[in-house]
């Protein structure tokens, strides 16, 4: 009985990490720079941070704080993602070659650490976020970061199924 509750801890643990490991990509998703843009160029607000200026109803001040959360957590999070890109690189070059499975298996290992500290560093971001709201917004903040999450699983859901039809 013991084994089945550890099991069912780890598998909540896991599915919390996944969520927010979406609402981190969300994230990085809308406020990623174009082309065109320099990240350091603050002349036009993110759709994101409108939305949540918007939602949360966001001070100067508050607005001010989360984009320099942002900028701070972009900075410290863009050696784990190239990290991550690297290492999935050199996975898929494995593909051509008849690899040992230790070789595959240190490479996925490694893949896991590296998403794990971005996991954590996204929860450590949002937690950060939160923190700058105030006791009335931070319900909201909570909705409008679950609702976030939920969405990006139903349409990752429906590319999926869309995926299959189609193959």
């Amino acid at each position: 009985m013991n084994r089945l509750k550890n099991t069912k801890v780890l598998v909540g643990i896991i599915i919390f990490l996944m969520l927010v490991n979406i609402a981190t990509l969300s994230f990085l998703w809308f406020t990623r720079p174009t082309a065109k843009k320099e990240r350091s160029d603050h002349k036009k607000t993110p759709d994101v941070e409108r939305f949540l200026k918007r939602k949360l109803n966001l001070s100067d001040d508050q607005t001010r704080l989360f984009q320099e959360a942002r900028d701070d957590h972009f900075a410290a999070t863009q050696h784990l993602v190239k990290a991550m890109q690297k290492d999935r690189k050199e996975l898929m070059k494995l593909l051509a070659q008849k690899p040992d499975s230790a070789e595959v298996n240190h490479l996925i290992r490694k893949m896991s650490r590296t998403q794990m500290d971005l996991e954590r560093a996204s929860f450590e971001h949002m937690q950060r976020l939160r923190s700058y709201c105030t006791e009335k917004q931070q319900p909201k903040f909570d909705s409008v970061m679950f609702n976030t999450v939920d969405r990006l699983g139903h349409h990752r859901e429906k590319k999926r199924r869309r995926h299959r039809r189609t193959h």
